[in-house]
């Protein structure tokens, strides 16, 4: 069990009645195997009954229809995550579709690109193991769980399987590519492609995002994806 931060670790040191250590508890602080499982005899079937209370209660269908909900899964995510090696090759990845498709390129590129993009999802998908080390509020722990299973670790064997196979990527997927990486990182990937500064870059993609949002169509949408790329590809030739 690990701490981000001091507040952390006396809420922890709360939930088992700990009281006597709450004035010398940091972010350091290290739980013995006892208190550990006294957290965890107290927690999980709490967790449990919240789960299948939310399952019953609300229809999942896709990402999109349950993005919101989880969202707040991936900002508990990247407000841990400390190493930046994932969003760096899935950024290039994603920059890289807005402007063509896989099978436009020739064979190596083609390879090497497969290559990043794998690195980068099995990286991502490692800083999110490491997020379950952290001790987390029940709510936001219930969130973050929900993420990772319902969603994250199925998405990420999809989109592996296609990535080898050279299979077009589902809407979902795209779209779940996209929340999971940092859109700066994104943003800096097509400045350096285009040859334009990031502010240019990201006042158009902020100008696209809102041109479509106005019209009705929000970032859960079917076509939201589509329309942006189309979008996004028309305002650079316009510069």
């Amino acid at each position: 069990m690990k701490f981000l931060t001091k507040l952390d670790a006396k809420l922890f040191l709360s939930e088992i009645q700990s009281f006597d250590k709450l004035n010398v508890a940091d972010e350091n602080y290290n739980p013995t195997s006892e208190e550990i499982g006294l957290f965890l005899k107290a927690r999980t079937p709490l967790i449990k009954k919240i789960k299948n209370h939310r399952k019953s209660s609300a229809q999942k269908a896709n990402w999109r229809n349950n993005r919101q909900s989880m969202m707040k899964g991936i900002k508990a995510f990247h407000k841990s995550t400390d190493g930046k090696r994932f969003h760096k090759r899935l950024g290039k990845f994603l920059a890289t579709r807005i402007f063509r498709k896989a099978e436009d390129a020739d064979g190596f590129k083609l390879l090497i690109a497969k290559q990043g993009v794998l690195k980068g999802i099995n990286a991502a998908r490692q800083h999110l193991l490491v997020e379950l080390e952290y001790f987390h509020p029940m709510q936001e722990q219930i969130e973050i769980e929900e993420f990772l299973v319902d969603y994250a670790f199925p998405y990420f064997r999809a989109i592996e399987s296609k990535i080898i196979t050279s299979e077009e990527l589902e809407l979902d997927e795209i779209a779940f590519l996209f929340d999971i990486t940092d859109k700066g990182v994104i943003i800096q990937k097509l400045s350096e492609m285009v040859g334009q500064k990031f502010a240019q870059i990201e006042k158009l993609w902020n100008s696209i995002h809102n041109e479509i949002s106005t019209s009705g169509v929000t970032i859960e949408n079917d076509s939201y994806y589509a329309q942006f790329f189309t979008k996004f590809k028309n305002g650079l030739k316009q510069k």
